[in-house]
């Protein structure tokens, strides 16, 4: 029989499957319900220091959330909540009975404050305190701001992370996990930065800064605040290509394990982000979609796909597909010879026709039978009608 069990940033998992800091972490009475549906901890919705709350976000305007559709199809959501329900008090509160009854699950508290030491420290150790066994640092809010002229995505600068990060270390004994944005650009110099100051892990991405569009007919925005709009933070299936990437990216560097988050819907996703190196995986949008009951078919088909691969244990997969990941397009080697080749599933449609002679080399037209074809002297390969074809009538093959 597989294991699920995974170890993160010095802490022992039973499972991969977190749930990010977000609504569905709001209270222990939520915490407990996600528990027994299977999922083995929970980052809780973040805390906010009172300095931050002085600045007026004491109530968060309604409402907080809005889609992001393609016709019927909802692709993500954009979100403008900032401030959890609960503070500390209330969690010190509940986590001795959260923890008696699920005493193998893991909760990590969440919290962002100005860049004060002592609001940083304090609400470290209030937290440590608490009960919680490790410490997700917000720095990468993507909606929101430190003081007036300092964001909030301190993540993106290795001096700010080396100095809050720092502070908080300082302050307690449990792991410190900062969490990261997707924009940083210099990953090697933030993650140093991280480990220098004793992080034990680091989860990313956060969501990303987006504004949803506007109703046409209307002209109001979509996320309509008492007629106005704010920039929120996007998540959902469509970032997941973007925390792919991040993920590949810290992995590569081999400073430190990450928690890999964004768009993960189901455990095939999940799986993506093992290959690529994330030792947890934290899921937020899918969960508010569809309730705390996902995890299960998470658990079964990650399960079903080691048993039949006779793999044992996760640590077997963590990175596995790395290998595979060139960090410059000028690392891969040109086929000189793929081209397209259309089999029988060929509706003649013509979509393929119109993207190659719009879009790519004119090399597909239509014959007597109103099926397409491929002048193998203009295609060069580019892959653009596998994209289009709705019959997955096109693959690309290498001819010699």
């Amino acid at each position: 029989m597989s294991s699920l069990e995974i170890e993160f940033a010095n802490l022992k998992f039973v499972n991969p499957f977190l749930l990010a800091s977000a609504p569905p972490t709001r209270n222990a009475e939520m915490l407990a319900r996600a528990f027994e549906q299977g999922w083995a901890g929970a980052v809780i919705k973040t805390i906010p220091s009172e300095s931050l709350m002085q600045r007026g976000l004491t109530h968060e305007p309604k409402p907080v959330m809005a889609g992001y559709y393609r016709g019927s199809k909802r692709l993500g959501m954009g979100n403008i909540s900032i401030t959890g329900d609960w503070r500390i008090e209330e969690w010190a509160k509940a986590l001795p009975s959260l923890r008696a009854e699920f005493p193998d699950r893991i909760v990590l508290g969440s919290f962002g404050a100005e860049t004060i030491r002592e609001d940083w420290q304090r609400m470290a150790k209030q937290l440590e305190d608490a009960g919680v066994d490790g410490i997700e640092l917000d720095l990468s809010c993507t909606h929101a701001t430190l003081g007036k002229e300092i964001p909030l995505i301190i993540g993106e600068n290795p001096q700010l992370i080396a100095e809050v990060v720092s502070w908080v270390t300082d302050a307690v004994k449990i792991p410190v996990i900062p969490k990261l944005p997707a924009t940083v650009y210099d990953w090697k110099g933030v993650l140093e930065a991280c480990k220098e100051a004793r992080a034990k892990g680091v989860a990313s991405i956060n969501t990303l800064s987006a504004f949803m569009g506007f109703d046409i007919e209307s002209m109001n925005p979509l996320l309509n605040v008492n007629g106005l709009s704010a920039y929120c933070g996007y998540s959902g299936p469509a970032i997941k290509p973007i925390a792919l990437r991040v993920v590949s990216q810290i992995y590569k560097t081999g400073i430190l394990p990450v928690s890999g988050i964004g768009g993960i819907s189901n455990w095939q996703d999940a799986i993506e982000f093992i290959l690529l190196g994330a030792k947890t995986i934290q899921v937020c949008t899918a969960v508010m979609w569809n309730g705390y009951g996902i995890v299960q078919k998470m658990l079964r088909g990650l399960l079903d796909y080691m048993d039949k691969r006779n793999i044992l244990c996760l640590n077997e997969i963590v990175g596995f597909g790395d290998k595979y990941v060139r960090e410059s397009v000028f690392e891969l080697k040109p086929d000189a010879n793929l081209r397209a080749i259309v089999n029988e599933k060929c509706s003649g449609c013509r979509k393929c026709v119109i993207a190659c002679c719009d879009g790519a080399y004119q090399a597909i037209t239509m014959d007597d039978n109103k099926k397409a074809i491929i002048d193998k002297n203009r295609c060069t390969g580019c892959g653009l009608c596998v994209q289009v074809c709705p019959s997955n009538a096109i693959t690309m093959e290498s001819t010699f």
